[in-house]
């Protein structure tokens, strides 16, 4: 991707001094201004809060005279080894439209953790749209940068290295924590962010699942109806003429979902049901692993054939009787 010049977007300046400390600042631009904030799944489990990266970004803005808020865009519990983010999506969109021309983060990691991603995204995209990006608390910002190409100073060269440490610190991470999830899944334990339907988190132990009273009926009926002979779209018919909330909008109606998409309504269909009928969690045995996925890879996930599965018996209140499961699987 070329270069956008930046001989059109000059602007004059004015020198503000403090204390002997000379700051450049220009007199004339204002940019419309954008904040980026990013928590990933690990940093939620730690207690982590976006809104803490938005306030001290917001401060930083605050107090600089050439800098205008404009819009903040999140992403919560994603990764930063790709950038296939809803947030992040949204606010290229703003960038390549012109509705902004500056982006603030609280750190590089933030951004992202895919070194040559990320690398390529300071070097070539932003440039090229001439956007100009802050890192507050690397103490980086694009505009103070060479405006030759042939130039390398010690801030490029901080940079570069963060960004390969924040990509080795995702490669570092994700093998630590897929031992970790691997060694609760042989326990039988839960590593689910939401339970299988007709279930729930037990509220002592996030690790454990119980008995959902308002589901768990409905999960009976399925299984029933299909011991009875009904075919999965039958039951798929029945469940929504009902008006049966699905899974989705199930819990979304509790509070475990929170994206918009899932407060509009969404059908009962045969793959959910089939789903249900196949898995073992409702004779008592937790069955996990049936999707591969990396923290670091950046890969999406993909599903396991059912031997590949890691299943433990009796680790929680069965809903079905096994004759029904076994006979209902055959």
């Amino acid at each position: 991707m070329a270069r956008k010049s930046r001989k059109n977007t000059e602007v004059t300046f004015a020198v503000k001094f403090e204390e002997n400390n000379a700051e450049i600042i220009p007199s004339e631009k204002i940019y419309k201004t954008a904040i980026y904030a990013r928590l990933s799944s690990e940093d939620i489990s730690d207690g982590g809060a976006v809104e803490n990266q938005i306030l001290l970004v917001q401060k930083y803005i605050e107090s600089k005279p050439y800098l205008k808020l404009w819009e903040t865009f999140i992403d919560n519990g994603k990764t930063g080894t790709n950038f296939e983010r809803g947030g992040f999506e949204s606010l290229m969109d703003a960038a390549k439209s012109g509705k902004i021309d500056c982006i603030a983060v609280k750190d590089l990691s933030r951004f992202g953790r895919n070194y040559i991603e990320t690398g390529n995204y300071l070097e070539e995209v932003f440039p090229f749209l001439g956007v100009r990006f802050i890192s507050v608390n690397d103490n980086y910002d694009s505009y103070d940068l060479p405006r030759s190409n042939d130039n390398i100073n010690s801030s490029n060269l901080t940079v570069i290295l963060k960004n390969l440490i924040n990509d080795i610190y995702a490669r570092d991470i994700s093998k630590k924590c897929r031992t970790a999830l691997q060694i609760k899944q042989q326990r039988g334990e839960f590593i689910g962010n939401t339970a299988p339907y007709g279930y729930m988190k037990s509220p002592d132990n996030k690790n454990k699942i119980t008995v959902d009273a308002e589901t768990a009926p409905i999960v009976r009926d399925i299984f029933r109806w299909k011991s009875d002979g009904m075919s999965a779209p039958a039951i798929v018919g029945k469940l929504n003429a009902a008006g049966v909330l699905s899974p989705s909008n199930y819990l979304y109606s509790k509070g475990l979902l929170f994206h918009e998409k899932y407060a509009k309504k969404i059908l009962w269909n045969a793959s959910i049901v089939r789903k249900i009928l196949a898995n073992p969690a409702y004779i008592g045995h937790m069955a996990q692993g049936k999707k591969k996925s990396s923290f670091g890879s950046g890969r999406k996930e993909k599903c396991q054939t059912i031997n590949k599965w890691i299943v433990v018996e009796n680790t929680h209140e069965p809903i079905i009787e096994p004759a029904i499961f076994n006979a209902v699987r055959r």
